[in-house]
């Protein structure tokens, strides 16, 4: 900017001595230390420039004026730090480029009410990963080793937020709560963390989920009330004496309310080698306590929503239901005693990648007992009034892969039975549905077959992209035998036998494509011969059967050939070919000495 300097005579009285600041600007600072850039800041509410060395490398610094905030390129900022704050989170970013300080002038600028620092978390780490010690509701940093946090976190702040990019954050978490969701969203781009100086207001109502073992606290009265923590308790640091224990979850799902002292301890021990209670606690001035949903009757509520994993051999579990089964027994000596609770509908069982939904009680009995050897099941229950039970759809598409699908077929209509390990769609397939037609993506539909048929048609098409199943639920209408063609294909050729078969002594059909055909799953049975183009702007149409094979055994060094085929019924090009001995003048069965391959495949509505 131009410097201007302002002249008067001397005879003029000058202006009394004044000095005007800009009201703020922004300095990009070099890498290094304090000691490196020559400056020094002092302040204890906010940090002040104190002296600017003459041989400082950083133009803009003026002493006097307050350090707003200090920015990183990673994404970290630091607002209204001290002095010595300052210095230090500058002298431990001291290999950083491209920081930046923002100055304000003293005579314009409030100071925030207390020191806020925000942090970028990497991605792949946890609160052990990044050396970040806290304690208590809200947590409370009380140690940053070595580690990507060392410098830019400071002992006693309060971590206010923790949240990532896309608008997901939680504010004033307790030590435990952080702990989790921090380690719930590793993988996650964009996390950060807010961290301010400053008495932080405690929670008022803390959720904490418990180890196995005993609580290590003292409760009296009803509600509970906290009224001792003994040393070495999970409850140090998280609650405040006074604070009364709202609710309690078992591991089981079940749930209690409004607790006296002996219901509420009786509860926790009956289940102390269990983790996963959670206990909500509330402070008695803020809140009140939650009333039971389920009215004045004494008792455990039953949850909406839990997921079930299923040990393998015997479960110990009786179900019962007609149209939907239920959980009516859970044996004290089954592996589900604590966490399957005894009333809930069963929604969905799912089996290496199969789910199974909409089951009565016999159905239920004999898949767990089908699939007792099988690792990795999973039965999800709800509550019997919920109205989020799964529904098997009435019609879905599946797009399947070119290739085997190790499946295999049973029934009429076909029913996916059962899947071999490797195969690519075994999640595709819903229990319950049937395949009610293929569709090809040149416009070809087959509908009404049998799994025999199916699994031809299958085979037949299995080397092309886009093949796709229409599923049907059982209770739904199948569609008619039915078999519909594109209006008109255009196939390559290539050259040598092609392994298809042609009758029509008007117009020319595919009659068969054999086994070994290139063209399985490109030329239909059924479909009319229009007409045969060859390189050089040959064409041939309105061929009978005898001409068509003719035209391709004489053509079939010829790379580049083209077959065009129209739906049946299709009004077709007019009759184009040369009478003469060199294409039709013999009355040898052409079709015989162009077919080629054994064994059937691709026959018309056979397939």
């Amino acid at each position: 900017p131009k410097r201007t300097i302002m002249l008067i005579s001397p005879e003029v009285e000058p202006s009394p001595r004044k000095i005007t600041l800009p009201k703020g600007t922004k300095v990009e600072l070099p890498p290094g230390t304090c000691i490196d850039l020559g400056v020094s800041f002092m302040g204890t509410d906010s940090a002040k420039i104190q002296n600017v060395k003459p041989n400082s490398s950083v133009r803009g610094l003026r002493p006097g004026y307050n350090v707003h905030s200090l920015e990183l390129a990673e994404g970290h900022s630091f607002i209204g730090l001290d002095g010595s704050a300052l210095t230090h989170a500058l002298d431990k970013t001291a290999d950083s480029e491209g920081r930046i300080i923002y100055l304000k002038n003293p005579e314009f600028y409030q100071p925030p009410p207390e020191a806020v620092t925000k942090v970028m978390l990497p991605s792949d780490s946890n609160m052990q990963d990044i050396g970040l010690e806290t304690r208590g509701s809200p947590a409370r940093i009380t140690k940053v080793t070595d580690g990507p946090m060392f410098g830019l976190l400071q002992t006693g702040y309060f971590i206010r937020t923790f949240g990532w990019m896309d608008g997901t954050s939680f504010s004033n978490l307790s030590t435990n709560e952080l702990s989790e969701v921090m380690e719930d969203s590793v993988g996650l781009e964009g996390r950060y963390m807010i961290c301010a100086y400053g008495k932080a207001p405690p929670s008022s109502a803390v959720t904490l989920t418990l180890p196995a073992g005993s609580l290590g606290a003292i409760f009296k009265g009803s509600p509970p009330a906290l009224t001792r923590i003994k040393e070495g308790s999970c409850l140090g640091g998280e609650v405040e004496v006074g604070y009364v224990a709202d609710t309690l979850t078992l591991p089981n799902g079940i749930k209690y309310y409004q607790m006296d002292t002996m219901e509420f301890t009786s509860a926790l021990k009956s289940n102390a080698d269990s983790e996963g209670r959670v206990i909500r606690f509330i402070d008695p001035s803020v809140h009140a306590l939650t009333p039971k949903p389920y009215g004045d009757s004494s008792g455990a509520e039953m949850v909406d929503y839990k997921s079930v994993a299923l040990p393998t051999g015997a479960l110990g579990v009786t179900f019962k239901g007609k149209k939907r089964a239920h959980v009516s027994r859970v044996k004290p000596d089954s592996k589900l005693y604590s966490s399957l609770p005894v009333g809930m509908g069963v929604d969905t069982i799912t089996v290496n990648s199969r789910v199974f939904m909409e089951m009565n009680s016999v159905e239920v009995a004999d898949l767990v007992k089908s699939t007792s050897a099988t690792p990795g099941r999973v039965m999800v229950v709800r509550n019997p009034d919920s109205n989020d039970y799964q529904k098997i759809p009435e019609k879905l598409e599946v797009v399947l892969p070119p290739g085997k699908l190790y499946c295999t077929f049973s029934s009429n209509p076909p029913v996916a039975k059962s899947f071999k390990a490797e195969s690519p769609v075994s999640g595709y397939f819903p229990p319950g549905m049937y395949v009610d037609k293929l569709m090809m993506p040149d416009g070809y539909v087959q509908s009404g077959f049998n799994t025999r048929e199916l699994v031809a048609l299958l085979g037949f098409t299995s080397g092309e992209e886009g093949r796709t199943l229409v599923l049907k639920k059982k209770t739904v209408a199948r569609s008619p035998k039915e078999e519909l063609f594109p209006e008109e294909k255009t196939v390559e050729l290539g050259t040598g036998k092609l392994g298809v078969s042609f009758k029509g002594k008007r117009n020319a059909y595919i009659s068969r494509v054999h086994e070994s055909s290139t063209l399985g799953g490109r030329a239909w049975v059924g479909m009319l011969v229009n007409s045969i183009i060859i390189p050089g702007n040959t064409a041939f149409s309105g061929m009978t059967a005898k001409e068509a094979a003719r035209v391709l055994v004489e053509t079939s060094n010829v790379g580049g050939r083209k077959l065009v085929l129209k739906a049946p019924g299709s009004a077709l090009d007019a009759r184009n070919i040369p009478d003469d001995a060199s294409i039709a003048g013999s009355s040898q069965d052409m079709s015989a000495g162009f077919s080629t391959g054994t064994g059937l495949s691709g026959q018309s509505r056979r397939i």
